[in-house]
């Protein structure tokens, strides 16, 4: 399933977000490309979302490859956790 799929399975009003008056900004939506990272890493030190193992279960995080460990980005301390995937978000302004 894509991206535009789920959003659309989940109740996203493509319509309604494609006519809505200039003054009013328009509802954002950014499809993220995940990557394995068995199969790539990111470049060292930028900030990506990384999807961790752990324990307890799993959950995105912020934070960077620096070549050696994944690093999170609230701590700067190594991931406890198995970076399983990454991916780095554009953002509004892309």
């Amino acid at each position: 399933m894509t991206g535009l799929q789920t959003l659309l399975r989940d109740g996203f009003d493509l319509a309604a977000a494609a006519t809505q008056p200039a003054d009013i900004s328009p509802p954002m939506a950014e499809l993220l490309e995940w990557h394995a990272t068995a199969d790539a890493l990111p470049d060292a030190d930028i900030t990506v979302l990384m999807w961790v193992r752990e324990a307890g279960g799993a959950d995105w995080h912020s934070g960077w490859w620096d070549g050696q460990d994944w690093r999170d980005a609230a701590s700067g301390g190594v991931v406890a956790g198995e970076v399983s995937h990454w991916a780095e978000p554009e953002g509004p302004g892309a």
